[in-house]
């Protein structure tokens, strides 16, 4: 919770890209079970359990005559290490409240279909193998959203660096891509977002076919080859024989376009 001091900042901060989410009525009616990874307070995956949507009726020629509001209904599940830090009342009972370290453990005793992981990556003492987890306790095609602040960024033309409790990795944008690609989430068919001066990297990928791999033997090219990377991972690839971060261009789910900068 380093980045922020409350539970409601953080759900502040991570309002912009639920909305977005919101945004996409198709992808949301294929959902029927959210797990948020590291819940914190809970407000995020409260979001969750009580989203909306609108129903409308028609005419017989198509025509809109009235509407009704319905619940998702999502199955929801609430997971942390320290369940104490859920503020209870926040949470309908439809949530399910499980303690575990997510790091270690298959906490879920069925996959869902989307992970949600703000704020909490950059405290992953084994990013890989908890990536690995995460894919397993996930249906084919699931979505997995992570959002976390790097801790050295550029801004006005001057490097600033942090060191978080907790936090032992210096993440940048290409390592989590390698990390996510590795583990088997398509990064070619996937929404990132990095804004310049902005320490925040966000990701929302989607588990793919492919399992988890060995990342002791697995280069950029094996995942070019796999068609795990987009096109501009792996022109960039082709030109220098590794992958350049100002070379890449993602496009994030407002469809603006990202040019990788720092």
């Amino acid at each position: 919770m380093e980045q922020f001091s409350n539970g409601l900042l953080s759900h502040h901060h991570s309002l912009e890209t639920l909305e977005m989410i919101n945004q996409y009525d198709e992808f949301l009616e294929t959902i029927t079970s959210v797990a948020d990874f590291g819940c914190g307070s809970g407000h995020d995956i409260n979001w969750w359990s009580r989203l909306e949507y609108i129903e409308y009726t028609e005419d017989a020629d198509g025509n809109v005559i009235g509407e009704t509001v319905r619940k998702r209904n999502y199955r929801c599940y609430a997971v942390d290490r320290d369940i104490k830090q859920i503020e209870a009342e926040l949470l309908p009972d439809t949530v399910f409240v499980l303690p575990g370290n997510i790091e270690k453990n298959h906490i879920l005793s069925r996959p869902v279909d989307l992970v949600w992981c703000h704020n909490t990556f950059q405290y992953f003492t084994n990013p890989l193998n908890t990536l690995k987890l995460i894919n397993e306790q996930m249906v084919e095609n699931g979505m997995l959203y992570i959002g976390f602040p790097v801790q050295s960024s550029h801004i006005h033309n001057r490097w600033y660096s942090r060191g978080y409790h907790y936090s032992y990795f210096n993440h940048n944008f290409l390592s989590l891509v390698y990390m996510l690609a590795v583990n088997g989430f398509d990064c070619r068919d996937a929404y990132f977002c990095k804004e310049n001066g902005n320490p925040w990297i966000q990701a929302c990928v989607y588990k793919t076919g492919h399992a988890p791999m060995d990342p002791a033997t697995i280069s950029w090219r094996d995942l070019a080859d796999k068609k795990l990377l987009n096109d501009t991972m792996i022109e960039s690839l082709d030109k220098y024989g590794h992958v350049k971060q100002e070379d890449l261009v993602c496009v994030w789910l407002d469809r603006s376009r990202h040019y990788i900068q720092d």
